[in-house]
């Protein structure tokens, strides 16, 4: 689903196709976005770049209309006054929509006379994929970010919020945290619970937590280590039980 933002902002800029800079300054506010949102959340994949959405929206940007292109996919859209301002200012201006959202993981609410869903569209935890273009348009810039799957679904959440409960369904978990230990789950990641890792040896969930994940299947083993090694979870216990499942050694 879609959203636009005119906003108006000195000075001038000429602008063709994003730069490196501009596509990981993007990637990373949304990631931010993502990983910060409050109630936390359960299910939210980690949005990776893709340059095929980069390229369909760099397409309709070059059209220099302010409006929503024709396509399938989620759509965000900034338009600013040229100058020496970032592309990535597009993504600022959305994210200044979340104070007037609020949700509790059953209800979901915007402040009347303001509009919310770029924010939404930002944190919809399904839209794992990311690509946006950029054009100067008669001296103002028209930013297009396209988002796969689309999110703002009428009726529906953006994400599932996480209960933390130890007796969470097993269908799924997330088996790895994602590389910068960032709260999100793998952008391939289908269905999952999701909790915090640490890159020290400090274990974020009690010992009763760590005791019920690795007593689903019955790994063999005769210690907690050899149990976690040969979980089905291992991953996923590496990063949360990390003294519990004895991966690393710990000073007295």
């Amino acid at each position: 689903m879609r959203g636009c933002l005119l906003v108006s902002i000195l000075p001038t800029i000429a602008l063709a196709l994003l730069t490196q800079e501009d596509r990981d300054s993007l990637l990373e506010a949304h990631n931010k976005a993502r990983a910060e949102v409050s109630p936390p959340a359960a299910n939210m994949h980690a949005m990776v770049w893709d340059s095929n959405l980069e390229l369909v929206a760099q397409n309709w940007a070059n059209q220099c209309l302010f409006e929503h292109s024709p396509g399938s996919y989620g759509e965000n859209l900034a338009q600013f006054t040229s100058g020496h301002w970032p592309v990535s200012l597009a993504a600022e201006l959305w994210l200044e929509e979340e104070p007037f959202y609020t949700y509790d993981g059953t209800h979901q609410a915007c402040q009347s006379g303001k509009v919310c869903g770029h924010y939404t569209q930002m944190i919809w935890a399904d839209s794992s994929r990311l690509g946006c273009g950029a054009k100067e348009c008669n001296g103002h810039t028209i930013v297009v970010c396209n988002y796969s799957p689309s999110g703002n679904y009428i009726g529906q959440f953006p994400y599932i919020v996480d209960s933390r409960s130890p007796n969470a369904p097993n269908n799924g978990w997330c088996t790895y945290c994602s590389q910068d230990c960032d709260k999100l789950c793998p952008a391939d990641a289908v269905s999952y619970i999701h909790y915090p890792c640490s890159p020290d040896c400090v274990d974020q969930q009690e010992e009763s937590f760590c005791q019920y994940v690795i007593s689903i299947g019955s790994p063999a083993g005769e210690t907690n280590g050899e149990k976690c090694h040969n979980s089905v979870y291992s991953g996923f216990l590496k990063k949360v039980c990390m003294k519990f499942c004895e991966y690393c050694i710990c000073d007295s």
